[in-house]
């Protein structure tokens, strides 16, 4: 069991201490590392200073393909670095073994706690404890990890998990708050200089199907903003988009433009007999010109949607299920 003091303690100064002192220099730190993006900026700040060695240990990752590709974008990462002619140390790597199921044995019990409680807490002990065990192991000067580069990262748990550690294996915890002083954007910058996979959730299962749950709720509000937003449209406002998107549809060298009354023939018929157009008949008529213009896999799915988006009268289709 592990319990966290909350403290208002500056990890990133107290880390500036430990660089300023140059008897430090060259020391060998034992670095547990997420994943390369987050280790980007890390490895970047540090690597000039001491001998690291990145451990690459997450049972997490609950799902084989996506752990091998988090693996070899941080071997490749590592590559990419040891090949600059700098004064900077070489870098190591030694991946830790791949067990899900102690993952599993760790957050018994905290499934449903949400991102950033219990569970996460508990998965920074795992982790960080086989990293203190292994730094011991190597007779390494210092052991840290990535994780606090993360923004959704508590730094100040995972430095009190560090340190209790520290205590335990007799190997020194290096503070860190990594994702200060623009250490989290500088890694943004790495991952898309170094072309690194950026992946969008944290690693286990639960933070999958949470992160994907929050994708869908987003979606599925943009979604009924869209309905909510057609059917406001006024007659004039319909009419406008249909003709800007037949010129568009027959010049697409030029912007949508709805200046050139050169419009379909329905319009232009209706114009002749002076037919006042009502919004669900320039609905009708930019689904027909869509179907003209459009492959007919896409407006398959058009097609369940269309007459329940321009029927004010009916439910938002959005809101009751998802057909797309």
């Amino acid at each position: 069991m592990y319990f966290f003091i909350m403290q208002n303690r500056n990890y990133s100064k107290e880390l500036d201490k430990i660089l300023a002192d140059p008897s430090n220099r060259g020391k060998h730190l034992f670095l547990h590392s997420c994943c390369a993006p987050c280790s980007s900026y890390v490895l970047e700040y540090l690597r000039t200073f001491f001998r690291i060695t990145v451990f690459y240990y997450n049972p997490n990752i609950t799902v084989d393909a996506e752990y091998s590709k988090r693996v070899e974008e941080q071997k490749r990462l590592i590559g990419e670095f040891n090949q600059k002619k700098d004064d900077a140390f070489p870098i190591e790597i030694v991946e830790g073994d791949y067990d899900v199921q102690r993952f599993f044995d760790c957050v018994k019990g905290l499934e449903k706690c949400p991102e950033g409680g219990e569970r996460c807490s508990a998965c920074f002990a795992l982790r960080l404890s086989e990293t203190a065990r292994q730094a011991k192991e190597r007779k390494a000067d210092y052991f840290t990890t990535t994780l606090t580069i993360s923004p959704l990262k508590n730094a100040a748990k995972i430095n009190e998990i560090g340190e209790q550690l520290s205590a335990k294996w007799g190997v020194a915890f290096l503070p860190s708050d990594f994702k200060k002083r623009d250490g989290y954007k500088r890694s943004i910058e790495l991952s898309k200089e170094y072309g690194l996979y950026r992946q969008d959730y944290c690693g286990c299962i639960y933070s999958k199907l949470e992160r994907e749950e929050q994708k869908r709720q987003v979606f599925e509000e943009k979604k009924t903003e869209l309905q909510l937003k057609l059917r406001s449209l006024t007659d004039e406002e319909i009419l406008d988009g249909t003709t800007a998107i037949y010129n568009h549809a027959n010049n697409s060298g030029a912007p949508p433009s709805s200046s050139t009354k050169n419009i379909f023939k329905y319009v232009d018929d209706q114009n002749v007999t002076r037919y006042t157009k009502d919004k669900k008949t320039g609905y009708v008529e930019l689904y027909e010109l869509l179907r003209d213009n459009l492959i007919q896999a896409m407006m398959s799915k058009i097609d369940k949607l269309f007459n329940v988006v321009v029927s004010p009268d009916r439910p938002l289709l959005y809101e009751e299920m998802d057909i797309l």
